[in-house]
């Protein structure tokens, strides 16, 4: 194997294993030298051992990637689109794909070649952002209440209702016990 076709990695990880072959040092040091375990140190030596500079380089290296779409697929979908599921988004497009051609693609591959071919679709429209309500600096103008059902005190058997009031704009926090959640007495 050439050494221009390893990266800058697998290149300071050659010198390290061949210090580790010739014993200059140990496996717990080259191990803190790559980031390693001490396990995978010991598995890629047995591996650099049998099949030299190479066994460094990643097995799928230079190889197409398994999950990529067929061109051929690629093709038909994008001529579908253009003809038949025109001006649909890539989500819309990959259910009408789906459920009537049945062709199973994801909708963010539809969106990466419909952008390369600008085939172009309604986006949805961006939402208004919401803001926060302005503070007020007195208190009372927003109050909000809720109130809590329970046996509250020990040494009585009845049930009361704490009543928690909060003031949106000051934070101020009261509490009232009273039998019911009424509130007629505000």
């Amino acid at each position: 194997m050439e050494i221009l076709s390893m990266s800058v990695k697998e290149i300071n990880q050659k010198s390290v294993f061949d210090d580790l072959v010739e014993k200059k040092i140990t496996q717990k040091t080259a191990s803190e030298m790559l980031g390693l375990s001490e396990r995978q140190v010991n598995r890629k030596l047995k591996r650099y051992k049998e099949e030299g500079p190479r066994s460094l380089v990643h097995g799928n290296r230079g190889k197409p990637s398994p999950r990529k779409t067929d061109p051929e697929i690629i093709k038909r979908v994008t001529n579908l689109i253009i003809e038949k599921y025109h001006g649909c988004g890539p989500t819309l497009a990959s259910e009408f794909l789906l459920e009537h051609e049945g062709i199973n693609i994801k909708p963010e591959v539809l969106r990466k070649y419909m952008r390369l071919l600008n085939i172009s679709y309604n986006q949805r429209k961006k939402r208004p952002h919401r803001s926060w309500r302005k503070r007020r600096d007195k208190f009372g103008h927003m109050v909000q209440l809720d109130g809590s059902l329970h046996m509250w005190f020990e040494n009585e058997q009845k049930y009361y209702t704490l009543l928690l009031f909060i003031d949106c704009d000051t934070k101020m926090i009261m509490s009232y016990y009273n039998q019911s959640e009424n509130v007629w007495f505000l």
